[in-house]
């Protein structure tokens, strides 16, 4: 029993390092990267790589706002 008393003693260690990172105790950054490296390689072997049609990105300019006068102000700014 003394012989493995040495290692029971460190897997209890990494173990309890490894549950205070889980429940936010403490952060260890190197477990974070690792966590996120992670989450993106699983979105990526399970995400499609089309295109979804019904997703349109608008960039609309203050000029533009302005010219239309739409917007929250635009009620205001009539009058």
């Amino acid at each position: 029993m003394k012989r493995h008393l040495a290692r029971i003693a460190l897997g209890l260690v990494v173990v309890l390092i490894f549950v205070g990172h889980a429940a936010r105790y403490y952060q260890i950054p190197l477990i974070n990267r690792f966590e996120n490296i992670v989450y993106d390689a699983r979105l990526r072997l399970t995400t499609r790589n089309s295109l979804d049609p019904r997703l349109v990105i608008v960039d609309i300019d203050e000029k533009s706002l302005s010219r239309r006068a739409v917007g929250p102000g635009a009620a205001t700014s009539s009058r």
